[in-house]
């Protein structure tokens, strides 16, 4: 029983969680309300949220084959990624989102819309923790104004409505942090080890999540020097975020090692812009009204929390440190580091709300403050993106029992059609941006040429001898091996214009249309490789694909 409720009798304790229940049941389902915006309506938002979808396909498809394929994970993976070559996990991406999406695959279904409630629910789980975290400090007002300031964040309704890790990683921190607050109420050993535990874990959804075992390391150590704790505590906190985070940085692979060091986005990585960059992305990731009240809200009750404020603060400086320190800075990554203004705003807002001495004009503020952050949310426009379905069933008879090359910047979402609408491992996809170059991240980190003009191009297509190739016709990042395929297939004789599809996510036009061209062969020919050797820089791994298992 926590010392909030040791006073009180056992009847009162359990009425009072229920309605802490019902009030954490009601920010959850607040959260499904505003990230399910647009659920099912077109494809993949992002690049990178078709990688983590494939990987759940991954492990969804090696438990579904069987103990034959659970004792060889890696075979299975190989020849998973022969037909289906769009993966991520591994050196790149950690599993531990794909293991759980891969539950939702196997219970809904493989497709978009299943991959996207996976993410939902996190967020749910994202809103349910960030109360009860609060909970401990505050009022049921402030905990609940907390969860939903925080899933009616920008960066959240960005994120939380895509299949990507931000939101899934955050969630699983939050719940570190639920598990420190119970171990400050009564620091053991074996809370501490559900503080730590927990904060691994967020680290194998994404790496980024490293920083928050500092943050746990020196709260245990401000509390083991207040003499709240044992002193051995504070060793094994600091011992241990020393350790996993250096195995953390030596686990990064490929181009994962290259954003950390390699591809800078400014010359002097210890300029004032370089720096500064992520403090002036904070007003258009938390909003500059979220960005206030959580200053007011630090100054509003630092002698009362002043425990809770030295961690969340040496959150929100060890997530910024780590992600300045790296060389490569996107926005995006900022998103770990907004749990603390979304908890510190809302005790400005609970500061404020306790001065209202009426009980119901009380609530009615905090009932009109939470209904206008979600209308706020909900009218943030989703930028939806086309889905590839389309194209893959209007010509299965095509891809099915084939051997076909797809070009253009989408292609794992080609690929994402095929295993969402085909048989398992009825065809094989090869990919552009494997056969004409080399690109697994961004054209600015590991870019590598293969063709440089047309009789290039003609040769790789008469070797492989490719009945069907499906091209991107928009040449969006102006890549000229892309461009000298299109050329060729427009003016060779070897192909024709079978079919073009324009595919929109809008009724009305976007600049995130595309047009895919569906070339055909005019005669069959003799394939004259049986194999392709497939590059895979990030993984340190070269993937022999037989492609003759489409002419049994």
């Amino acid at each position: 029983m926590s010392s909030r409720h040791a006073d009180l009798p056992p009847v009162d304790v359990a009425r009072r969680r229920r309605v802490d229940l019902a009030i954490c049941g009601l920010t959850m389902l607040l959260a499904a309300v505003v990230l399910t915006k647009d659920i099912s309506t077109g494809g993949f938002r992002h690049g990178d949220a078709t990688a983590h979808a494939m990987d759940g396909i991954l492990i969804h498809d090696w438990i579904a084959a069987g103990p034959d394929a659970w004792f060889a994970p890696t075979e299975f993976a190989e020849r998973q990624y022969a037909h289906y070559p769009a993966l991520g996990i591994g050196r790149h991406h950690p599993p531990g989102y794909a293991m759980v999406e891969a539950g939702f695959f196997a219970a809904f279904g493989v497709s978009i819309f299943s991959a996207r409630l996976c993410a939902v629910c996190f967020g749910m789980i994202a809103a349910a923790g960030t109360y009860t975290f609060t909970r401990f400090w505050a009022d049921r007002l402030t905990a609940a104004l907390a969860s939903i300031i925080l899933l009616t964040l920008p960066a959240t309704t960005t994120w939380g409505r895509q299949n990507m890790l931000e939101v899934p990683t955050l969630a699983v921190m939050i719940w570190a942090a639920v598990a420190l607050a119970w171990y400050l109420r009564q620091p053991t050993g074996r809370r501490l080890a559900c503080v730590i535990t927990a904060a691994i874990a967020a680290i194998f959804f994404k790496q980024p999540a490293v920083f928050l075992m500092s943050a746990v390391a020196l709260t245990v150590v401000y509390v083991a020097v207040k003499r709240r704790c044992h002193p051995a505590h504070a060793v094994v906190a600091v011992v241990l975020a020393v350790f996993v985070t250096t195995g953390t940085v030596l686990s990064l692979g490929g181009a994962g090692r290259k954003v950390l060091s390699g591809f800078a986005t400014f010359s002097d990585r210890f300029s004032f812009a370089a720096l500064t960059f992520y403090a002036r992305q904070f007003p258009h990731q938390v909003s500059w009204p979220v960005l206030m009240a959580a200053i007011l809200g630090i100054a509003f009750s630092w002698r009362r929390l002043r425990t809770v404020h030295l961690f969340l603060i040496a959150w929100l400086l060890a997530c910024y440190a780590m992600l300045t320190i790296a060389d490569y800075k996107n926005p995006r990554f900022l998103y770990f580091a907004l749990f603390p203004p979304a908890v510190w705003a809302a005790f400005a807002a609970g500061a404020i709300l306790a001065r209202v001495r009426t009980i119901r004009l009380r609530f009615a503020l905090a009932g009109a403050a939470a209904a206008a952050c979600c209308a706020v949310a909900l009218t943030r426009p989703v930028k939806l993106r086309p889905d590839y379905g389309p194209v893959v069933q209007a010509h299965r008879d095509k891809i099915e029992d084939h051997v076909v090359l797809f070009s253009g910047l989408r292609d794992a979402d080609f690929i994402f059609a095929v295993r969402e609408h085909l048989p398992w491992r009825r065809s094989i996809i090869l990919r552009g941006s494997k056969l004409l170059y080399n690109c697994n991240v961004l054209t600015e980190l590991d870019f590598v040429s293969k063709v440089s003009t047309t009789n290039d191009v003609a040769g790789i297509l008469d070797h492989y001898a490719f009945r069907h190739v499906f091209v991107e016709r928009e040449n969006k990042l102006n890549i000229n091996e892309d461009a000298l395929l299109r050329e060729y297939l427009s003016t060779a004789r070897a192909y024709r214009l079978a079919a073009s599809h324009p595919l929109q996510a809008h009724p009305a036009p976007t600049k995130r249309d595309v047009t895919i061209d569906v070339y055909e062969a005019h005669r069959p020919r003799q394939r004259l490789a049986e194999s392709v050797d497939i590059d895979l820089p990030n993984a340190a791994l070269t993937i022999r694909v037989d492609l003759t298992e489409m002419d049994e």
